[in-house]
C-alpha cells in the first residue's frame, strides 16, 4: 500500500544500427538543479542517491520516491503488487517514439550539414543570433572532438520522448529555411537541457568483465554498483509508466561505463511465482552465502523483453528502428505480492541490464558547460519551430509532462513542517503504521502553543507537544483520499489552522 502525498545523461555512435555509445560521465559534467556548480553526472547521482543503500537487495526507497511523483503527474501512486501489474505494455500511439539522431562528437556534433549545404546551428545562428555564429563555434569547441562514442544520445531519447510527432515541413525564419531535419536535430541539442526524474539505478564505471555476482559481494545485504537498476525497481517503473500510464521511459541501455540512452516504449514479460529454495537455484549460490530480505516471504522468475527506438549516427525522419532487451530476474515479495526488490539472474542479464531509468521533463536554460546543451540555442524558439512543422500552432503544440508545480511544499509552511515516514513529496507505502512527524519552527515552539490533529475531522489521541521541536505521531490510515488538520493553538485562540490532503492506496 502507499500514501501519496498531495502536495545529464548523454550518448554516441552507431555502425548498422549495432555498436553504439552516448556520455562519458566520468569526464562529463552537469549541472545540478538550482546551482551553477559544474559537477560531474555521477557525482550528482551519488550526491542524490548515496543515503539509500539497497539493502537486502531491495529498493523500497525508490519505488516510494517514484510513486511519490508518478502521483504528482497522473493522481495515483504505483501498483506494487505483482498480480495487479500488467505482463506487457505499450505506450499510446500519440506517445510511440521514433528513431534519430544521436551526433556523435567525433563526427562535429550538430555542426554537420542537414539541408541546403549549411549545419541546423549555422542556420539557427543565421535566423536569431544575428548571423555571428556562437552555436557552431561553441558546439565546435564543446561538442565535438569527444571519445568515439560519446554524442548526443540523452538529447535524441528526451525529445522522442516528449515530441513523438516528428517535424514534417519545412519552416521559415526570415531568409532561413529550417528542414524537418534541422528542426529534429534542434529538439535533441535543447534536451540535452531537459531536466529528469530519475527513477532508480546508476552509472557503473568499470568494464563488464569486473561485475560481481551476489555471492561475491563485499556485503552481502547491499547490491554492488555495477549490479545497477535493481529489478524490483525497474518493474515496477516500467509496468506502471509504460503498461498502465502508456507514457514512455528512458533507460541507460548499456550497463558498464559506456552511456546509452534510447526512448523504451514497449515490454512483454512472463512470471511465474517459485519457491524460496528454487530463488536461490536461479542465483547459484548457497543459502549462507545470501541473505534475502527479511521482509520477502514469496518469489517470482520473470522473464521481460524491453522493446526501445534505436538511433542512428545520422538523422532519420519517418522511421522507427525497434530494438530488444532480453532480462531475466528473481523478484522478492511480501506476504500480499507486493515487490520489494530483486535478484538479476543468468549470465546475460547478470552482465546486461539497464544502469539506471529516467523520465524527461522540460529543457531547462543550458548553462555553458560542455555537458548540457548548446547556450546560443533558445528552447522556445525551437519548440515553436517544431510545433509549426508537425502542424501544430503555439498554443495547441503538445508540452508533454512538467515538473509538478509546489512539488517541494507540500507540508511546508511558516510556522510548522510536515512529513510522512520522511517523506515530504509524495507516497508512503502502508501496511504498517505510518509516522507523522511535525517539525516546529520558530514561531510555534514553546509549551504553551498546542496542537490538535484531526483525520478525516476526527481528532487524534491527545498530543502534548510540550517543548519538543519534534512531534511524532504513529497511523494507519485506510484506503481512499484522507484529510489532515493542523490547529495551534495559544491562549485557546486559533494560531494556525492547516490542511493537507493525502492519498492511501494498494
Amino acid at each position: 500500500m502507499s500514501v501519496a502525498i498531495t502536495r545529464s545523461l548523454i550518448c554516441a555512435s552507431v555502425v548498422a544500427f549495432a555498436a553504439m555509445s552516448c556520455k562519458e560521465t566520468n569526464e562529463t559534467s552537469a549541472t545540478m538543479p538550482g546551482t551553477d556548480d559544474e559537477t560531474t553526472d555521477q557525482d550528482y547521482i551519488v550526491a542524490q542517491h548515496k543515503e539509500r543503500p539497497e539493502f537486502y537487495a531491495s529498493d523500497a526507497a525508490y519505488i516510494q520516491k517514484n510513486s511519490n511523483f508518478f502521483y504528482r503527474i497522473w493522481d495515483e501512486t504505483f501498483t506494487r503488487k505483482l498480480d495487479d501489474l500488467p505482463v506487457a505494455g505499450e505506450v499510446s500511439d500519440d506517445r510511440r517514439p521514433k528513431s534519430g539522431g544521436y551526433y556523435a562528437e567525433n563526427d562535429g556534433g550538430l555542426d554537420v550539414v542537414m539541408t541546403d549545404g549549411k549545419s541546423p546551428l549555422r542556420k539557427f545562428d543565421e535566423a536569431f543570433n544575428g548571423n555571428s555564429g556562437a552555436a557552431v563555434q561553441w558546439e565546435r569547441e564543446k561538442h565535438a572532438g569527444g571519445p568515439a562514442w560519446a554524442g548526443h544520445c540523452n538529447g535524441f531519447a528526451a525529445a522522442a520522448q516528449r515530441h513523438p510527432k516528428e517535424p514534417f515541413k519545412s519552416v521559415k525564419r526570415g531568409n532561413v529555411t529550417f528542414s524537418p531535419q534541422d528542426i529534429k536535430a534542434l529538439l535533441a541539442e535543447i534536451h540535452m537541457n531537459a531536466d529528469y526524474e530519475f527513477l532508480g539505478g546508476n552509472r557503473c564505471e568499470k568494464d563488464k568483465n569486473a561485475f560481481v555476482r551476489p555471492d561475491s559481494r563485499v556485503d552481502k545485504t547491499k547490491m554492488d554498483e555495477c549490479e545497477d537498476i535493481n529489478p524490483g525497481t525497474l518493474h515496477v517503473a516500467v509496468t506502471n509508466w509504460i503498461g498502465k500510464a502508456k507514457h514512455t521511459l528512458v533507460m541507460d541501455y548499456n550497463s558498464d561505463l559506456e552511456v546509452w540512452n534510447y526512448p523504451l516504449y514497449k515490454y512483454a514479460s512472463t512470471k511465474r511465482e517459485i519457491t524460496k529454495a528454487e530463488a536461490r537455484n536461479y542465483l547459484s549460490i548457497a543459502a549462507q552465502e545470501y541473505i534475502f530480505n527479511p521482509a520477502a516471504t514469496r518469489f517470482a522468475y520473470v522473464s521481460m523483453t524491453l522493446t526501445y527506438a534505436d538511433a542512428s549516427r545520422t538523422e532519420l525522419l519517418g522511421q522507427l528502428i525497434p530494438k530488444n532487451m532480453e532480462l531475466t530476474y528473481v523478484l522478492e515479495l511480501n506476504a500480499a505480492g507486493e515487490i520489494l526488490g530483486g535478484e538479476w539472474v543468468g549470465e546475460t542479464s547478470l552482465k546486461n541490464h539497464p544502469d539506471f531509468l529516467w523520465v524527461a521533463l522540460e529543457p531547462l536554460e543550458p548553462n555553458g558547460t560542455r555537458y548540457m546543451g548548446n547556450p546560443h540555442i533558445k528552447s522556445d524558439e525551437v519548440i515553436k519551430l517544431w510545433a509549426e512543422s508537425a502542424g501544430y500552432t503555439p498554443e495547441n503544440a503538445p508540452k508533454g509532462i512538467r515538473r509538478p508545480s509546489g512539488l517541494e511544499d507540500w507540508g511546508r509552511w511558516p510556522g510548522f513542517e510536515v512529513t510522512l515516514d520522511g517523506n515530504s513529496r509524495g507516497a508512503v507505502f502502508a501496511g504498517k503504521d505510518t509516522q507523522l512527524v511535525i517539525k516546529r519552527k520558530e514561531g510555534l515552539l514553546g509549551a504553551d502553543y498546542n496542537l490538535e490533529i484531526l483525520l478525516n475531522g476526527v481528532p487524534l489521541k491527545s498530543i502534548d507537544t510540550g517543548n519538543d521541536e519534534q512531534i511524532k505521531v504513529a497511523l494507519n490510515p485506510g484506503l481512499g483520499l484522507h484529510r489532515f488538520q493542523f490547529v495551534w493553538k495559544k491562549d485557546n485562540s486559533v494560531i494556525e489552522d492547516e490542511y493537507l490532503r493525502f492519498h492511501v492506496v494498494r
